[in-house]
C-alpha cells in the first residue's frame, strides 16, 4: 500500500514539474518518510526494479490478507483498490520485477517520467 501511494504521489509530482528527486528528498525530512522512500526511491530513480519481492508476490500477499479479512467480515476497500493497481503490473508485465516497479504502471497513466531520472 505504501508503494502504491509512494508511485501515486511521486507521479502526480512529476506532472507538476517538480523533479522526482527534489521531491523525495523533501519527502525524507517529513513525518511521512517511510521505509519505501528510504529504501526503494533511489533505486526508482535509478530504474532498478531488480528483484527483491516481486508483483506477483505482493498480489499473493494481498490476497491472503483479503481472504483472512473477508472470513472476518471486515471491509478492505483500501487492499481492493491496491490489489487491483498490482494486478494491472502483472498485466503490463511487471510480474517479475519488485513490487516497487508499480512506478511504471503509474507512469503510464499519467504520461510521465519518473524512473530513471538520475543516473
Amino acid at each position: 500500500m505504501m508503494a502504491a501511494s509512494f508511485a501515486e504521489i511521486l507521479s502526480f509530482m512529476a506532472k507538476a514539474d517538480v523533479d522526482p528527486g527534489k521531491a523525495i528528498d523533501i519527502w525524507k525530512t517529513t513525518v511521512f518518510n517511510n521505509y519505501v522512500i528510504e529504501n526503494k526511491s533511489e533505486k526508482v530513480l535509478k530504474a532498478d526494479f531488480k528483484r527483491h519481492f516481486t508483483v506477483d508476490l505482493t498480489l499473493k500477499d494481498i490476497q491472503l490478507a483479503m481472504e483472512i479479512a473477508e472470513e472476518l467480515g471486515f471491509p478492505t476497500p483500501i487492499a481492493s483498490t491496491v490489489r487491483d493497481l498490482f494486478t494491472e503490473c502483472k498485466a503490463m508485465g511487471l510480474s517479475e520485477l519488485d513490487y516497487i516497479s508499480i512506478v511504471k504502471l503509474y507512469e503510464s497513466i499519467w504520461g510521465v517520467k519518473v524512473a530513471g531520472t538520475k543516473s
